[in-house]
């Protein structure tokens, strides 16, 4: 919806849903534009959501042989969440996700260069998640069998889904993009920059003693990229350049827990390039590379040591680096692309 003069865009949806196993919700998202100059304007928006657990989740019963903190191998189940064995746990039939989620910021429009700035605000409760393992008595191993999941004379320990915790994230993200009209409107730059936190806000106690580590920071809190593009003739160049903050690997949380000393792994640069020339009229041929100097993660230790002092001994198959690398563990990649276009209009005779 527009006012007369232009100033004010307000925006709104409404959506129903009715789950046979949840019940019916009812989520809506508002949002407005007020332009106070012709280049300059506000925005921002409130709004609500609501995830349902899958069937997956909600049935989960599974056997998988992996790996215990001492790199032995063990077999591990997950069972359903509001079965007998679980309930003993602190298991219950599981419920939705809700959030409540609202944005502001503004947007500054000259032509040859935009700006955009937001703050986001998100608020998760009852998040979905697996609990910590748990180990199995000779009873519990039989009611497990009697339940008919496979293996369950193997196991050595489960766990099960639960709505065990509540997170709060928030964050800024900039976007620019400047076209310099004294460069004849050839050369393009471009930057974008993130700011994302995630706090966990509430928890019931069923999370394993490193999941919180993990949850808060297994992805960089800061992330930027700048970029251009320049036209030279028939040609076209990008040179991109990325940066991602450091992290902690979710594994090493995971099994160093809650308190300890998981190792940081340090930010890094990537950088990707690519140039692309029409070899005739609807034909264009792309040479590229994606984290073109082979950048990877720092490498694993063997070793780390934990608040007491007391060594631990990690084994990763013999991978040097993590696979949880924010952009991936593969190091360079690159290819050559050939394109065809059909055209996009209709005859109108």
């Amino acid at each position: 919806m527009r006012d007369l003069d232009g100033a004010w865009t307000i925006g709104g949806a409404v959506r129903f849903e009715h789950f046979d196993l949840f019940g019916a919700t009812t989520n809506g998202k508002l949002s407005g534009r007020y332009r106070f100059a012709p280049s300059v304007a506000l925005r921002g928006s409130v709004g609500s959501g609501f995830r349902a657990p899958t069937v997956g989740q909600q049935y989960a019963q599974n056997v998988q042989t992996t790996l215990d903190s001492n790199g032995n191998l063990v077999d591990r189940g997950t069972i359903q969440s509001n079965s007998a064995v679980a309930m003993l746990k602190g298991g219950q039939a599981l419920k939705p996700e809700t959030s409540v989620n609202y944005t502001i910021g503004t947007i500054i429009d000259t032509g040859a260069f935009t700006l955009t700035a937001d703050y986001f605000h998100i608020d998760v409760s009852d998040r979905l998640t697996l609990t910590r393992d748990f180990t199995l008595t000779a009873d519990e191993v039989a009611q497990v069998e009697r339940t008919g999941v496979q293996g369950a004379s193997t196991l050595t320990s489960f766990n099960f889904f639960t709505n065990d915790f509540s997170t709060r994230t928030r964050g800024i993200d900039l976007v620019s993009t400047w076209t310099p009209l004294a460069l004849g409107g050839n050369t393009a730059f471009s930057a974008a920059y993130n700011y994302t936190d995630t706090e966990v806000t509430g928890e019931t106690g069923l999370l394993g003693e490193g999941d919180i580590v993990a949850l808060e920071n297994y992805v960089p809190n800061t992330r930027w990229n700048v970029s251009v593009t320049q036209r030279a003739g028939r040609m076209s160049i990008l040179g991109r350049l990325n940066y991602y903050g450091s992290w902690i690997d979710s594994w090493d949380a995971k099994l160093l827990g809650r308190g300890k000393a998981a190792p940081v792994f340090g930010g890094k640069p990537i950088v990707d390039l690519e140039v692309s020339m029409p070899l005739a009229e609807r034909v264009t041929l792309a040479l590229g590379g994606q984290n073109v100097f082979n950048t990877f993660s720092d490498k694993y230790e063997n070793t780390f040591t934990d608040i007491g002092g007391a060594p631990i001994t990690m084994r990763f198959f013999g991978m040097p680096y993590s696979p949880f690398t924010p952009w991936g563990f593969n190091g360079a990649y690159y290819y050559a692309r050939l394109s065809y276009s059909f055209g996009t209009g209709l005859s109108t005779r």
